[in-house]
């Protein structure tokens, strides 16, 4: 079973695609998840799962490391106390992130805790920064791609995507070759959705 938390609606990037809608996501409140939504849901999950069973914890948003704290501690809740209540039952961690920013000790415990990282790469600079700017317009492939190496080389797993549309439709190959070159685990390309949350 997978569960993915929102950590936060909110995001420091303005894809071209978003499918997170200003209406339904309320970006502008700046909308954290609680710490006790956070648990019960993973306890519930848990509590659902058959013996044997293996739970994925995905940290999502939004923009999940804007909200890192609680990120800890729903791994320390799971790792100190309900692994104690489901001994025959797995927790896995993942997180589904823009990569812009990495908190100083995020390495430390996804080396400790063996979490995996997804993250939307999509093409080289010239193409990905059309797609994904920071809020504002600025760039964001360099920062991204840095911190990916620095996940890498630090021994993590990170699997690289891209999202298509009709800026990098004919760049398909070129993309994957460059999620390549970044050392990526994996490279996925999926179609965009032609509306967003906000049905528009």
């Amino acid at each position: 079973m997978s569960l993915y938390l929102l950590l936060t609606q909110s995001c420091n990037l303005q894809c071209i695609y978003c499918l997170n809608g200003i209406e339904t996501y309320k970006a502008e409140k700046d909308l954290k998840m609680t710490e006790d939504v956070a648990f019960t849901s993973v306890e519930k999950c848990l509590e659902s799962l058959r013996s044997n069973g293996r739970l994925e914890v995905a940290f999502f948003g939004g923009e999940p490391l804007l909200n890192w704290p609680l990120a800890k501690k729903v791994i320390t809740y799971c790792e100190e106390t309900l692994k104690e209540r489901h001994r025959d039952k797995e927790i896995l961690y993942h997180i589904t992130s823009n990569l812009t920013r990495l908190p100083g000790d995020l390495i430390e415990w996804a080396k400790r805790y063996n979490i995996t990282f997804l993250c939307d790469v999509d093409g080289p600079a010239e193409i990905h920064d059309r797609c994904r700017p920071y809020k504002g317009g600025k760039p964001s492939h360099a920062a991204i791609t840095a911190n990916v190496r620095r996940l890498i080389d630090a021994g993590l797993k990170v699997s690289l995507r891209a999202t298509v549309t009709s800026v990098n439709q004919h760049h398909m190959l070129e993309t994957a070759s460059h999620h390549k070159d970044l050392g990526g685990r994996g490279s996925a390309f999926v179609p965009v959705n032609p509306v967003n949350s906000d049905e528009v």
